[in-house]
């Protein structure tokens, strides 16, 4: 049982080893960092809700931190980040396109409008910007 929680320990420890002091970064700055950005939930070319990734990793569960989690598997695997996102977005995007086709044939019934409304507002997506590029 010990033999198992030997490689949990710098894992555990490093929130505790770790000192940050808080700095302004520019967009330029952010961008350089891997993994920030924003997740949206966009119908058409409305914002219907933004989440900044970099809240997240405050976060955690007891002592250890999303960040924390999240920098331990990026180091070991730097591509597993990057395919887990675009898997979760075209996983979540795939189920959405039964709604897209709901609303688009909705708003195919409504006269004279219906176009401009069905090119408004669909399709609902979810989507990832990077940080430093505008949402």
């Amino acid at each position: 049982m010990k033999k198992f929680l030997i490689p949990l320990v710098p894992l555990l420890a490093s929130p505790l080893a770790a000192q940050a002091e808080l700095q302004n970064l520019a967009d330029e700055d952010l961008a350089a960092i891997h993994g920030q950005g924003s997740y949206s939930f966009k119908a058409g070319q409305l914002n219907l809700y933004t989440l900044d990734a970099s809240v997240l990793g405050g976060y955690g569960v007891g002592p250890v931190r999303f960040s924390t989690v999240y920098d331990t598997v990026y180091d070991r695997s730097p591509g597993l980040v990057d395919a887990t996102r675009e898997t979760a977005l075209n996983a979540g995007n795939a189920a959405l396109a039964p709604v897209n086709v709901a609303l688009q044939a909705q708003f195919a019934t409504i006269p004279v409008f219906g176009t401009y409304l069905s090119q408004t507002f669909t399709p609902v997506r979810f989507t990832f910007t990077p940080a430093g590029l505008p949402h």
